[in-house]
């Protein structure tokens, strides 16, 4: 139970669900997003702000206080209460001109200059040029935050030129997208009945600012080659436009629709819809039609939505629109241009795999904008101004063996996949599937999962097909046949230890099932008797990792002799290679390294040896002074690993392999030395597939259990492989154990 004292607070002055308003729905998506991932540890609280003090709304329990916008005593009032509660550390405003009184909203300095709090200020609308009244409120506001968050990159540009802010107070997060698996428009069109058409579509509130008469009028020629296209303009008339003018914006549409005969072409849903049924909307849709009339436009959440979706764009050329849309993704087009939507609706329509190749690059193109990644970024932020919000506070995912199940078929565990299915044409490795037998022996243990047995019966099966003699051949075509190891060209000792791993795992287990155990005590005996020592480093060590677990009871014969040479064999390599500089078994650091110092922790429990701790903790001490930037755990890259003697090391591509390898090193460490620091790195590792990395994205994606393949440059790698989701789902095993 977290203290009252020692609760944190994110206060939020926003607009607030259930108003009806684009940036109410983006600080709930937003503070939602922080309290899935940081709650309790960080709760978010609003100020919610009215159109009068007749606006009464019905706010939910997060809502602590409410502001009528007109009302300048009102902001002094929240100012001050929120001044004196101690848990508030930091405030984020959401600021949009048209939500708050007086002229260009200048009641909202009523409450920054009474604010005693640290503060954020996230502009939705940067005005590129603000008349002088405008230009001096702006200026005033932004004095008196402490941060400023845009949502685009030329939105800072104008900040800093026309607004001259120091470039260091402003902060580029883009707009946030809601996770969803990505799939072809065919798939979801069938639910709607939609099979046979061709769907184009716009959501969003509707008003005149929309443009959404320059598409109706750009149909004719559409229509005229396509007779199956069908154009979605989804949303109910903004709640401010229709006080002030009804529905007549809404008429002049329908009336536009039937002049031009397209009754069959054209379908509104006049409906304010909720999250699930837009998205569903918009996987049904071919082409997203974006039609803002305003060029200066700095976001548009529709816009980020349908992007996200995975949905090629044709849009008007504002200006988040010629930042994230390109040849890839979409196509811009002229305002106010029906013959340029033609144009270019036509001209994508022409090519069907094209526009498949769209889709998967709308998709990859977004992962950065997940509400997760901007949830982390928010309190990266907030951190940096209040540093008792801390984004080590992570909620630790529910564990989910979904993708793993989707990954398996009857024989083992497919290797790679393509996004989130399996890629049966590279077939299996005895690597992977020892791997998720590791998992799913571990996880049955803790909770007598049914389903987690099955699978490790699975993978036990794999095991044992893949034995052949006491040797493992690692590659299994999809057609079930040993390839021939010559022609994967890699070390192939790597995964018989790890099988050795896999195997120990699931015998050490008590609540494992007497059948699978005796199965496979007689596979590791067989490789028992077969052995002979390894020359590869890692080999030796999953042996120590696995063999570590057997005890007399096990019935396994010769298995302590196994360990004391492969202890041996690393101390040995320990001596060769290391040097005052270097604390390491090889000249280089590759991958999964933290394998290393955690079996010579397992080798001094089992020799009482010294000589073995001080090896364990130098070479951990030497891979921890390599591996972490301040709190930030950076894996070494794989493109050319990090080479004794060389200045630089590198940074990518990051892989899951190496981050669940030093999880277990720092849990094992902690075990044996009782050293508060290693179970602290152990979580600040973890949260590397959480977003706590150099990018600041998840690796881990909750939507599907799985776990992308690794991190580039350039962001995460969207195929969910077997290597990588096994190794989260290890890790995140390891840190919730005791």
């Amino acid at each position: 139970m977290i203290k009252h004292s020692d609760q944190t607070w994110v206060v939020y002055l926003s607009t607030f669900p259930p108003r009806e308003c684009g940036i109410a729905t983006f600080t709930q998506d937003l503070t939602n997003a922080i309290d899935n991932t940081f709650y309790p540890r960080i709760k978010s609280k609003i100020i919610a702000m009215n159109t009068s003090e007749s606006d009464f709304q019905v706010y939910p329990s997060k809502v602590i206080f409410e502001i009528n916008q007109n009302d300048e005593a009102s902001y002094q009032s929240a100012a001050q209460k929120i001044n004196a509660l101690n848990q508030v550390r930091c405030v984020n405003i959401q600021h949009e001109y048209g939500i708050h009184g007086g002229l260009w909203g200048v009641n909202i300095m009523a409450f920054l200059k009474e604010l005693k709090k640290p503060s954020v200020l996230t502009m939705h609308t940067v005005p590129p040029s603000p008349d002088p009244e405008m230009l001096e409120i702006t200026k005033d506001m932004l004095r008196l935050v402490n941060k400023v968050v845009v949502l685009t990159k030329l939105a800072k540009e104008i900040l800093i030129e026309k607004y001259l802010v120091d470039p260091d107070k402003i902060n580029v997060i883009p707009h946030g997208i809601h996770p969803v698996l990505f799939t072809l428009p065919q798939q979801t069109k069938v639910k709607f009945g939609y099979k046979n058409k061709i769907v184009l579509s716009t959501f969003g509130l509707l008003s005149r600012n929309k443009g959404i008469e320059y598409v109706i009028k750009a149909l004719p020629r559409i229509v005229k080659k396509h007779p199956n296209i069908l154009y979605l303009i989804i949303g109910q008339t903004h709640p401010v436009v229709r006080r002030k003018e009804g529905e007549s914006y809404r008429e002049e549409l329908l009336e536009l629709v039937k002049n031009l005969k397209l009754t069959n072409n054209v379908k509104f849903f006049d409906r304010y819809l909720p999250l699930n049924e837009i998205i569903k909307f918009l996987q049904a849709t071919d082409i997203y039609i974006s039609t803002s009339l305003d060029p200066n436009q700095t976001v548009s959440g529709t816009l980020s939505y349908a992007l996200g979706t995975g949905r090629c764009i044709v849009s008007t050329a504002f200006s988040q629109a010629k930042e994230i849309i390109n040849d890839d993704t979409g196509r811009l087009v002229d305002f106010r241009n029906p013959d340029a939507y033609a144009d270019a609706v036509l001209k994508l329509l022409e090519n069907k795999n094209q526009l498949e190749e769209m889709y998967f690059c709308a998709y990859a193109s977004t992962r950065n904008m997940l509400w997760s990644n901007v949830a982390i970024s928010y309190i990266n932020l907030f951190n940096s101004i209040a540093p008792q919000i801390s984004v080590e506070d992570h909620n630790l995912p529910t564990f989910n063996l979904d993708h793993l199940r989707r990954m398996t078929d009857s024989y083992g565990l497919f290797q790679f996949a393509k996004l989130t299915n399996p890629d049966p044409q590279y077939g299996y490795t005895v690597d992977d599937n020892a791997r998720a037998l590791i998992v799913v022996s571990k996880y049955f243990q803790e909770t007598n999962n049914k389903p987690a047995l099955t699978l490790a019966n699975t993978y036990l099966n794999f095991i044992e097909q893949c034995q052949v003699g006491s040797h493992f051949y690692n590659y299994i075509s999809y057609q079930q046949e040993l390839e021939n190891e010559a022609n994967h060209n890699v070390d192939l000792s790597d995964s018989n230890g790890r099988t050795v791993w896999a195997l120990s795992e699931l015998i050490s287990k008590p609540k494992i099932p007497k059948k699978l155990k005796q199965k496979a005590i007689k596979t590791l005996q067989k490789w028992i008797d077969g052995y002979h020592q390894y020359d590869f480093p890692r080999a030796n060590a999953f042996i120590i990792k696995g063999l570590s677990l057997l005890k007399p009871r096990h019935q396994i014969s010769c298995y302590k002799d196994i360990i004391k040479k492969s202890s041996e064999y690393l101390f040995s390599l320990y001596k060769k290679n290391s040097d005052t500089d270097w604390q390491w078994f090889e000249n280089s650091l590759t991958y999964a390294n933290g394998i290393f110092p955690e079996a010579m922790f397992l080798s001094y429990l089992i020799n009482k040896d010294p000589q073995y701790l001080k090896v364990a903790e130098s070479s951990l001490e030497f891979l921890i002074n390599n591996s972490f930037q301040g709190p930030i755990y950076v894996p070494i890259g794989q493109k050319t690993w990090f080479q004794k003697g060389d200045q630089n090391r590198q940074h990518y591509d990051q892989q899951p392999e190496d981050v669940v390898a030093m999880v277990q090193a720092l849990k094992t460490a902690y075990k044996v030395t009782k050293k508060r620091k290693y179970k602290n790195l152990m979580f600040k590792t973890f949260y590397w597939f959480l977003g706590n990395n150099l990018l600041g994205e998840q690796v881990y994606d909750k939507t599907t259990g799985g776990s992308f393949d690794g991190l580039t440059p350039t962001g995460v790698n969207l195929h969910q492989g077997a290597e990588s989701t096994v190794s989260y789902l290890l890790a995140r095993l390891v840190v919730g154990s005791k």
